[in-house]
C-alpha cells in the first residue's frame, strides 16, 4: 500500500505542486482519525501553507491497512468544512472502483466506475445541475454503460424515464425499457454479468432514441447533464 501512496503522491506533486510553483518546504503531512482522537489515525493529509490547508487526503475508513479513498482538494484551515474538491478515487481489493471529476464549487460532473467489479471501467455517470439547488437526491442525469467490456457503450440509462440498449451491437440504441422496477432490475443485473439478449425490451426507432438525438428539453431539467462534451478519461 505504501507503493500506491507514493505513486499518488509523486504524480500529485509533479502535476499540481510544480504547476502551482510550490516549494517542497511548503508541503507537510498530517495524520488524524476520522472517528475521533480515541481511535488509531486512519487519515493522511498533505497540507500546503501557500494554499492555507489540505490539498490531498488519503483515508482508510475500515482500518484494514489499505486506504480506499483518495481526494485532491483545497481545504481552508480557517474553515475545515469548506472544501473544494477537484478529483477523487475510490479503491477496493487493490483496484479502482470509482473516479469522480468535480467542477467549480465541488459540483460533480462525471463519475467513471467499475459497476461489475471486474477491474475494467464500464460506467460513465453524468450529473445534472440539481446540485446547484442543494438537491443531491436526484442528481444523476444519465449513465452510459459498456455491458460486455469491449470499450463501446451498449446501454444508456435515464433515471425515472427510460433505458435504451444496443442489441445488434452497431453502436446505436435499438431497444427500450420503461418503468422504474424494470430498469432497476437491469442495472442491478450488471453486477451479475448482464446479458442484453435476455432483456425483454421493445424495439426503438433511431429517431426516438435519446442516446442518438439527445435528451429533449421537455423531458425535464434533471435529465440534462452539466457538461455537454465527454471528458477524456483513461479507461
Amino acid at each position: 500500500m505504501k507503493t500506491k501512496f507514493l505513486k499518488f503522491l509523486a504524480v500529485f506533486q509533479f502535476v499540481f505542486l510544480t504547476g502551482c510553483n510550490l516549494l517542497n518546504s511548503d508541503v507537510s503531512e498530517m495524520k488524524t482519525s476520522s472517528d475521533g482522537a480515541e481511535k488509531e489515525n486512519n487519515v493522511n493529509m498533505i497540507v500546503s501553507e501557500s494554499f492555507g490547508g489540505g490539498i490531498f487526503i488519503m483515508s482508510d475508513e475500515n482500518r484494514d491497512g489499505s486506504p480506499e479513498n483518495f481526494k485532491w482538494l483545497r481545504m481552508k484551515k480557517s474553515n475545515p468544512f469548506k472544501n473544494e474538491f477537484f478529483y477523487e478515487e475510490m479503491w477496493a481489493d487493490g483496484k479502482v472502483q470509482k473516479k469522480i471529476y468535480y467542477g467549480p464549487g465541488s459540483l460533480r460532473l462525471l463519475q467513471v466506475s467499475d459497476l461489475n467489479m471486474d477491474g475494467k471501467m464500464d460506467t460513465m455517470t453524468y450529473y445534472n445541475a440539481s446540485q446547484l439547488k442543494g438537491n443531491n437526491m436526484r442528481d444523476v442525469a444519465y449513465k452510459e454503460i459498456d455491458v460486455d467490456g469491449d470499450g463501446d457503450i451498449e446501454l444508456w440509462y435515464y433515471p425515472g424515464a427510460r433505458l435504451e440498449y444496443d442489441l445488434d451491437n452497431n453502436g446505436k440504441a435499438d431497444h427500450i425499457i420503461e418503468g422504474d422496477d424494470k430498469m432497476g432490475q437491469v442495472i442491478m443485473g450488471m453486477v451479475n454479468d448482464l446479458s442484453l439478449e435476455k432483456l425483454q425490451g421493445s424495439p426503438l426507432n433511431a429517431s426516438r432514441a435519446w442516446s442518438i438525438s439527445g435528451v429533449p428539453r421537455g423531458a425535464g431539467e434533471h435529465l440534462q447533464r452539466i457538461i455537454q462534451t465527454s471528458i477524456p478519461v483513461e479507461p
